[in-house]
């Protein structure tokens, strides 16, 4: 969770150690997949036209921050590092991919619902 290849995506350092967990599994295990089906970061993903559909119901360690340091600028500055709202975005924006995105927010079924919406 604390560890990301940040220079692989793109993302600054001092932004790579606010980002919330979510957003870190998410770039790290959206890239593996891609990876092993033969796609590579650059030119084999980048305008490629690939769908992204996220299951994520939120988390506690998304807004742990704010409790802990306060509302003070460089937390407001994380706050779509942390969000999960934008993780599925966030995936294709470092990827260069096109496709459709969506997170999918309902409870327990978050995971199946997304699952079922990239099948239809």
């Amino acid at each position: 969770i604390y560890a990301l290849d940040n220079e692989l995506f793109g993302i600054a350092e001092e932004e790579a150690y606010i980002m919330g967990p979510a957003h870190k599994c998410l770039l790290e295990k959206g890239y593996e997949a891609l990876a092993k089906s033969g796609l590579r970061m650059g030119a084999q993903l980048k305008g490629r036209k690939v769908g992204i559909f996220v299951g994520h119901s939120g988390d506690d360690w998304s807004f742990t921050q704010q409790f802990t340091l306060g509302w003070d600028d460089k937390f407001k500055k994380g706050h779509q590092s942390r969000h999960w709202s934008s993780i599925a975005g966030r995936l294709a924006y470092v990827l260069g991919l096109r496709g459709p995105q969506a997170l999918i927010d309902t409870a327990c079924s978050s995971a199946l619902v997304a699952y079922g919406v990239g099948h239809t």
